[in-house]
């Protein structure tokens, strides 16, 4: 049954995909996520500065969570077939977690697809680092699926970081940097975000 799904998964990222290649690429950004309904993280900041820009940058948002019921799997049919659809004609596709549609498409020239990831760190095994796991990718899915592929940039915490990433992601160290940092850590360079921190610390613990 898993294989199965795993096919017409695939089928459909690939059917949107070249309905997507018909058209030209556009100069948008989407921000996707398949674990959440909403955005959440290092894309939540990416979302709330595009917001800020002038002029304002076109974004599309993809968020869907896997549910149970017939409900469940026909949304994320339909997300597949959006997913692979806007990877064929977006400039820029951010992802922050795996990202199932991203692995099964050959990139189309002109497009860039960027992983921040959501956590701070390696404080975990992820990836290929987990074949021999319980949980996680097994060796039947990275057969079929070439699992944290098609990256064209991940986003690192530190360089000490980004060692475990590319054993991970069975990435090169040139698609990896630190040298952005992570968008959900902006805030710490954000003076106004510090006033107010401080503000509320201060009258939620009465100190003077």
């Amino acid at each position: 049954m898993r294989t199965l799904l795993i096919r017409l998964r695939t089928w459909l990222v690939r059917l949107g995909f070249q309905i997507g290649r018909r058209r030209p690429t556009r100069a948008h950004v989407v921000l996707a996520t398949a674990h959440a309904a909403t955005l959440g993280g290092n894309l939540r900041y990416i979302a709330d500065e595009l917001e800020r820009r002038r002029p304002p940058i076109p974004t599309v948002v993809l968020a869907s969570r896997a549910t149970p019921g017939v409900r469940g799997k026909l949304a994320g049919m339909v997300h597949a077939l959006r997913a692979g659809y806007h990877l064929a004609t977006a400039r820029l596709f951010v992802v922050d977690d795996y990202f199932f549609p991203m692995y099964v498409i050959r990139p189309r020239r002109g497009t860039a697809r960027v992983q921040t990831w959501h956590a701070a760190g390696a404080f975990k095994k992820i990836g290929y680092s987990v074949l021999d796991k319980s949980f996680g990718a097994d060796e039947a899915l990275v057969s079929r699926v070439g699992i944290h592929s098609n990256y064209t940039l991940c986003l690192m915490p530190s360089d000490e970081a980004t060692v475990h990433y590319m054993e991970a992601f069975r990435q090169p160290r040139e698609r990896f940097s630190s040298a952005l940092g992570l968008p959900r850590t902006d805030l710490f360079f954000d003076d106004a975000h510090r006033v107010r921190a401080e503000a509320a610390i201060r009258e939620r613990y009465d100190v003077p």
